[in-house]
């Protein structure tokens, strides 16, 4: 409502769907996953596992999400959509990319 022209563009449907996922984010723990938090949480716990597991090659591949973690640590509007979209949609290929290593781990532990 308070933009200039997207709010007269499909405003009830934009609506509902905005309530619908208002309601599914007020659910216990299954709205958890509608919330930025859990996904910058997440990350933070895989990095920490990389750095126990001492895979510092990974570790800096994932740098600048870690940046960008920094910069929302440092902005004035902290915890802010813009900043968790990127974190939500590159966590699924952190986890990805620990499983992988993991099992090339396990792999080589196995050969030995």
């Amino acid at each position: 409502d308070q933009t200039t022209w997207i709010k007269y563009w499909c405003s009830e449907w934009r609506q509902s769907i905005a309530e619908g996922a208002k309601q599914f984010g007020e659910i216990p723990v299954l709205g958890w996953v509608a919330h930025g938090n859990l996904y910058v949480m997440m990350t933070l716990l895989i990095g920490a596992a990389e750095v126990v597991l001492r895979r510092w090659r990974i570790l800096v591949m994932h740098l600048p999400l870690l940046l960008l973690m920094g910069v929302m640590i440092t902005a004035p509007a902290n915890n802010f959509e813009r900043h968790m979209l990127p974190v939500a949609f590159v966590f699924g290929f952190v986890v990805l990319t620990f499983w992988r290593e993991s099992q090339r781990a396990r792999r080589n532990a196995d050969i030995r």
